[in-house]
């Protein structure tokens, strides 16, 4: 059963259409991805289904009724919308948390014990004396998602959840959204991450400027794309390129060199060889200034290009005859005296490239994580 319809959903910024002509429903208790890259809507699209931006045109149903100015209110208190930069209070973690039960009227003893169940689900309970806007950006995203948590919303709907978040940070994240399935929460997930989200979702939505072009099922399993390549951020490493399966191996996967540009070949496991599109998550690459001596199967040499800063996160691009993005702590990046123009290594591992099939997101092929 539907909680929120969109119909015909149409939204201005100006001379700017965000959203064009949006047919939507999400259901009750689901998982739905809103999968594109950044500009294609994502964003507007959460904010008109939590009640945060009125149309242009069209129509916002809940529980099959037209939302007017004066049942706004009450689709508010029923949706709660985690920000992709996390809004937080100047006091401690604890008051944070607590903000929105007190304001319920809830009493200090169930307060406190409510608090501190969400602050378990997002590994911050060790925190709550700390005063917030001393955490650092992760955690303080992890801190958001608690605030939201703790009001059990009936629907909760999370923008670009790691963004700039670490390897960990990421996958506490998706372990969490996990953990809700079952509990009778909505939840539904902006991000162009199509790698972390997919395989959790009922059903996925791809947006491309503004548009709605496909709506699938999920069913746990990385789906095919529509322009894949468009729907994973360029941040997210793809590339196109020709596989040659190595001798040694008797059953799949089996490791192959794909050969990725003119000059750039790399180590990876996939199941046929030919040509296929292959990606690599900048938060399993590692960056230096030096050679490192591991078990990685990959380590590039170039040089820095571009250095984008996120709090206390940053994204390192590094030509090696294609370009790979990296994420780094604005530690290292200090530490290493990283900067554009400086000669530095890229390593990964073989398992770390994720390997598909060349036909995904051109039109009409499938799309089959190898990795």
């Amino acid at each position: 059963m539907a909680v929120i319809q969109l119909r015909s959903v149409t939204v201005h910024f100006g001379p700017t259409r965000a959203l064009s002509d949006v047919d939507l429903e999400v259901r009750r208790g689901e998982l739905l991805s809103v999968l594109g890259p950044n500009g294609s809507g994502k964003t507007t699209l959460l904010r008109v289904v939590a009640g945060l931006l009125q149309p242009s045109d069209g129509t916002v149903l809940l529980d099959g009724t037209p939302v007017s100015r004066d049942t706004l209110h009450g689709l508010r208190q029923r949706v709660t919308m985690v920000f992709q930069r996390p809004v937080v209070f100047g006091t401690t973690v604890f008051n944070n948390v607590a903000y929105g039960l007190r304001r319920r009227g809830l009493s200090e003893s169930e307060v406190a014990v409510q608090v501190e169940e969400a602050l378990r689900l997002v590994g911050l309970d060790s925190l709550s004396t700390r005063h917030a806007r001393s955490l650092s950006g992760g955690e303080q995203k992890r801190l958001s998602l608690a605030m939201a948590l703790v009001t059990q919303p009936e629907l909760l709907l999370l923008d670009e959840p790691t963004a700039y978040l670490d390897a960990e940070g990421a996958d506490m994240v998706w372990r969490l959204v996990e953990s809700l399935r079952g509990t009778g929460t909505g939840i539904v997930v902006a991000t162009h991450d199509l790698l972390g989200m997919t395989p959790l979702s009922d059903r996925a939505v791809f947006l491309r400027a503004g548009h709605v072009v496909s709506t699938r099922e999920a069913h746990g399993h990385v789906m095919d794309g529509l322009a894949a390549i468009d729907v994973v951020a360029p941040e997210r490493n793809v590339y196109h390129g020709h596989a040659r399966l190595l001798p040694g191996s008797s059953t799949g996967p089996y490791r192959a060199l794909v050969q990725i540009a003119p000059s750039v070949t790399i180590e990876a496991l996939a199941h046929h060889g030919g040509e296929v599109r292959v990606s690599v998550p900048p938060e399993d690459i590692a960056l230096s200034v030096t050679p490192v001596i591991s078990s990685a199967r990959n380590s590039l040499h170039g040089r820095v290009v571009g250095v984008e800063r996120h709090g206390d996160l940053a994204v390192v691009s590094v030509d090696v005859g294609v370009v790979f993005n990296t994420l780094v702590t604005a530690e290292s990046l200090a530490r290493l005296d990283i900067r554009e123009g400086t000669a530095v290594y890229v390593t990964f591992k073989a398992s770390s490239v994720r390997v598909y099939s060349a036909g995904a997101g051109t039109g009409g092929g499938d799309m089959h994580d190898q990795s």
